[in-house]
């Protein structure tokens, strides 16, 4: 019963990551621009090593992870940077994006039952576009987007953005989880003193999330409300 679970769930904050976690097609957006940078301005890089790059300062900003992208060839990051940007607002970036099956209803349930907050790397004007284009606004209280956060030491995959948002709700840290799919949010939730929940819609393989040992994987965010009623 939903009434039980409100009254015996210790967690009363859920933070969301949002690449990979709400929506899917986003990840391979953003890979896909960078590679199309890379090709634009003439570098090119092993695939391997290319998405390492990448994942290494996964959600650190696009500034900083062309810079480690083009760490052999500095002079010409102005340009990438330009050239990111056009690709970043093209079809190119978003043309796959699409919700995870069952995301809406669950976040119809979970909604009326906690606080629910977006804590993403992704820009927030385009996280106001997708919200707004999946109808997904009025199932959070607020979002918080690296974007929003001017000390870059401050960004993701520190663990400001989460002490933030708990500060701002008044809850404890063993009151909250953050949802997400990738390694670098799970070590960001860990250093905040949040517990990390990983879904296996994004970054991470099963093997991989498993090596991570962390209490909490599921499949994805259609387990959440089981998941949540089980802590």
């Amino acid at each position: 019963m939903i009434g039980n679970e409100k009254e015996t769930n210790m967690v009363k904050l859920v933070i969301f990551d949002f690449d990979g976690v709400i929506i899917t097609g986003s990840n391979e957006g953003y890979f896909r621009c960078y590679h199309k940078t890379l090709e634009t301005v003439g570098v090119s890089l092993d695939p391997s090593e290319e998405r390492k790059r990448i994942l290494q300062i996964w959600g650190k900003g696009y500034k900083y992870q062309l810079q480690l992208l083009l760490k052999e060839h500095p002079e010409i990051l102005p340009k990438a940077v330009k050239i990111y940007e056009k690709y970043y607002w093209s079809p190119l970036f978003s043309i796959n994006i699409k919700l995870i099956k069952g995301a809406k209803g669950v976040l119809t349930r979970l909604s009326k039952l906690y606080t629910l907050v977006i804590g993403a790397g992704m820009r927030r004007k385009r996280l106001e576009i997708l919200t707004k284009q999946f109808k997904l606004e009025k199932y959070f209280k607020i979002i918080i987007s690296n974007s929003d956060i001017e000390n870059p030491d401050n960004k993701k995959p520190s663990p400001y953005m989460l002490n933030m948002i708990v500060d701002r709700y008044r809850v404890h840290k063993n009151e909250a989880i953050y949802v997400t799919d990738a390694k670098s949010d799970v070590e960001m939730a860990l250093k905040a003193g949040i517990t990390p929940v990983i879904v296996l819609t994004g970054h991470l393989s099963k093997d991989e999330a498993k090596k991570l040992k962390i209490k909490y994987i599921i499949p994805d965010i259609a387990h959440l409300p089981k998941l949540l009623a089980s802590i």
